[in-house]
């Protein structure tokens, strides 16, 4: 299974937030497993959330 597929998926989207909290129950943070942490490497590694600074 490709998992870049957001950009072709959802063209709408111009940007990925990240925030790093964990609040009980919920855990945001990015890196709670290599899977996860990988998944979001790749997805932000994508030329289509690369803005052009002013």
């Amino acid at each position: 299974m490709r998992r870049n597929w957001y950009p072709e998926r959802y063209p709408s989207i111009r940007a990925v937030l990240y925030f790093h909290a964990y609040k009980s129950p919920n855990d945001w943070r990015v890196d709670t497993s290599a899977s996860s942490l990988e998944a979001y490497r790749e997805v932000v590694a994508s030329s289509a959330y690369r803005g052009q600074l002013p």
